[in-house]
């Protein structure tokens, strides 16, 4: 952790179970990757001291979804108003690469989240965590990188599905009309 802050980086901790996440929070995690998924988070003091310490919770469900208290876990998190990223380990296990953001938000939603919140999870809480001030909202001086879709994403996450347009640093890279 020492080191990593000392660079200047932010630290994430891979964590399943709430005494190793406890562990990772006191020791200066920035984040945990997983979050609790293998048991009730109970601890609610662990909750307090996340939001105490800005740390970011990436429940990365698509992963852990088998687990049965993983979507609990991740809405009493967020319903606490604990800082969410939408992260998907997209490169391990199955699926293309963004393919596992898709069906990762659509697990945040399933697990109580609005669409709203998994829309800010992916991208101005991504951007948070990431240390990226360019990233994360619509604003001059931003990068200009925008998904245009055909339909709302904030009625239905599933819409994230229906691109029409990809802007990426200004420029048109993708378009389907």
């Amino acid at each position: 952790m020492e080191a990593g802050h000392e660079r200047g980086l932010r630290v994430t901790v891979h964590t399943t179970q709430q005494a190793a996440a406890r562990e990772a929070v006191e020791a200066g995690a920035d984040g945990l990757e997983h979050g609790v998924t293998v048991e009730p988070l109970t601890d609610h003091s662990l909750i307090d001291l996340m939001l105490e310490r800005g740390t970011t919770y990436t429940p990365t469900l698509w992963i852990d979804d088998a687990h049965p208290d993983a979507r609990g876990n991740l809405k009493k998190v967020a319903e606490a108003g604990v800082h969410i990223a939408l992260g998907s380990d997209t490169f391990s296990g199955l699926g293309r690469y963004g393919a596992n953001t898709l069906e990762e938000a659509g697990l945040m939603v399933a697990a109580g989240l609005t669409p709203a919140q998994v829309l800010a999870a992916g991208t101005s809480g991504a951007a948070r965590q990431c240390v990226r001030p360019d990233l994360g909202t619509v604003a001059p001086g931003k990068r200009a990188d925008l998904l245009v879709l055909d339909t709302d994403p904030t009625a239905d996450i599933g819409s994230l599905r229906d691109l029409r347009m990809v802007i990426q640093n200004g420029g048109i890279t993708v378009d389907k009309r």
